[in-house]
């Protein structure tokens, strides 16, 4: 079952409208403090990775999820994420909202090098490709199917895309693995390929006759359409 955060490929919703689109990134003085709290937030280890805190936005209830604004999500994920994580406490913050003056400012304070650490994020992100000892176990060329998982547990393979055939194009390097790094930074890293697949095969008649998808996937997202052609016998899992 999909999860409602997982609506890309659904049918029924439209185009997207981008006529609104004026350039700006935040139209709202909250919607920047939602975002600066978020990257303090990772730069001070209060969580680890972006996984965490898309996982802590998805386990939100949907009606909360569909009723919230982009950066309202944002915002009760970090929320989540900080008392998780032991840094803030549920009950301190429902008491604060009952007292909280609407038009009182608090005092801005960062610890030594907090500033640089959030500027160094923003710029250049983090660097998490890498390589692995062992080899690809897909080749260019090969055909592969997608896995079919619930999508009640974090992961970055899109349920339109779920139990699809495409041909690997490209072979990418090692990332963490988001479906475990979203609840332990420790998690392993795997092989990343690129995806091709038909539209047709993704949406049937929907899709364009000559339209195709590229899609970025993790090693464990992938079966060999024919096991027989896979560059590896390791056992997939």
């Amino acid at each position: 079952m999909r999860n409602v955060h997982d609506v890309g490929g659904q049918l029924g919703y439209g185009p997207i409208d981008v006529r609104a689109d004026d350039g700006r990134v935040f139209h709202s003085p909250y919607e920047s403090l939602a975002f600066a709290l978020t990257m303090a937030s990772g730069a001070n280890g209060f969580f680890h990775n972006a996984d965490e805190r898309r996982f802590a936005m998805e386990r939100l209830p949907p009606d909360v999820y569909v009723r919230c604004a982009y950066w309202e999500r944002w915002l009760a994920a970090a929320e989540m994420k900080l008392v998780e994580n032991g840094v803030l406490d549920f009950d301190a913050i429902r008491e604060r909202e009952q007292t909280v003056d609407p038009g009182a400012t608090a005092p801005a304070a960062a610890p030594e090098g907090l500033n640089d650490a959030i500027d160094n994020l923003i710029a250049r992100g983090r660097a998490l490709a890498g390589q692995l000892p062992e080899p690809h176990r897909y080749a260019v060329g090969q055909r592969v199917h997608t896995r079919v998982t619930n999508n009640r547990h974090h992961t970055r393979l899109p349920g339109y895309a779920m139990g699809r055939e495409g041909v690997v194009v490209a072979q990418l390097p090692a990332f963490p693995l988001p479906d475990a790094v979203a609840s332990d930074p420790d998690g392993p890293s795997e092989w990343t390929y690129r995806v091709r697949f038909e539209a047709r095969e993704l949406w049937g008649q929907d899709g364009g006759a000559h339209d195709v998808v590229m899609l970025d996937a993790f090693e464990s997202y992938l079966r060999a359409t024919n096991p027989t052609t896979a560059s590896s016998d390791r056992e997939t899992s």
